[in-house]
C-alpha cells in the first residue's frame, strides 16, 4: 500500500514537471522568437527591435525614414558607443 502511494506520487510529480514545460500560447500562435530580444555588447552596440521608444536628448539621432522612402519600418532602435548615437527605424 505505501508502494502504490509513492509511486502515486512520482508519477504526479513526473506528469507536473512535463505539464509545465508546454506552451501557454493560444492555439494559432507560436512565441515570440528569440530574435525580438534586446541585444547588448559591452554598450557599445545595443540593439533594441520594436521599441519605438524616444531618443535621449544628449543623443545623435539618425532616422532611416530620413534616408531612405520605404513604408514598412521595423521599429529597431540601435545605439552605438553607449547611446552616443541612436539610429531609428521608425
Amino acid at each position: 500500500m505505501k508502494f502504490t502511494k509513492i509511486i502515486t506520487l512520482l508519477l504526479a510529480l513526473a506528469l507536473a514537471a512535463f505539464a509545465t514545460g508546454c506552451s501557454n500560447a493560444p492555439k494559432g500562435k507560436q512565441a515570440e522568437p528569440s530574435a525580438n530580444k534586446d541585444t547588448n555588447i559591452l554598450g557599445i552596440v545595443h540593439i533594441k527591435p520594436q521599441s519605438f521608444a524616444v531618443s535621449s536628448p544628449n543623443s545623435g539621432v539618425v532616422r532611416t525614414s530620413e534616408l531612405t522612402a520605404r513604408r514598412d519600418f521595423s521599429g529597431t532602435q540601435t545605439s552605438l558607443l553607449w547611446g552616443l548615437i541612436s539610429i531609428e527605424d521608425y
